[in-house]
């Protein structure tokens, strides 16, 4: 049986310190406590709520389904090392292209006029090219509920025109 891991998936940062915390902290000074430690090692590794846990579980035989939270490293993330971790129930891996949104170019343009100093005209077009944005599956990380895409990031309306004036006092 499977069990739905929730919470974040994150690198973990792991400093290892050669020494003991009791011999840099004097305890007749703890009120003035102003410490710094040498690090001579740095890892990252992967980490998070939910991917400790289903790396653990899945470590012990069980099988973990994480429904979890990513950052804006997350497609680092989920490259083919921990791609391994979700595999389907007829134990295949999930296609790469679920774990990685695509790129888009959207082109934007504008003219402005402008009569005396008083008056400024424009217009404009948003997405000239009626760029789709790369589809993420509602429910992810980034996905906004019915457009099907990172709406902060992409542009989920398509091409659209606009004018305007300015007036200066």
């Amino acid at each position: 049986m499977a069990a739905v891991i929730c919470g974040s998936l994150a690198f973990d940062t792991i400093m290892t310190f050669e020494g003991r915390f009791a011999d840099q902290i004097l305890p007749d000074q703890l009120h003035i406590l102003n410490v710094s430690f040498l690090v001579p090692t740095l890892r990252r590794d992967f980490g998070g709520c939910a991917g400790n846990i289903a790396y653990s579980l899945n470590a012990l035989g069980g099988t973990a389904l994480p429904m979890a939270t990513l950052g804006s490293d997350g497609a680092s993330y989920l490259d083919d090392q921990y791609r391994m971790l979700f595999k389907l129930a007829n134990g295949s891996l999930p296609d790469k292209k679920y774990f990685r949104v695509g790129s888009a170019f959207y082109l934007d343009s504008q003219v402005r006029f402008h009569v005396k100093k008083q008056f400024e005209f424009y217009v404009g077009v948003n997405n000239l090219l009626n760029t789709q944005p790369p589809r993420v599956i509602t429910g992810l990380p980034g996905s906004v509920t019915g457009t099907e895409t990172a709406a902060g990031t992409y542009d989920p309306i398509g091409r659209r025109f606009y004018s305007g004036v300015r007036l200066k006092f």
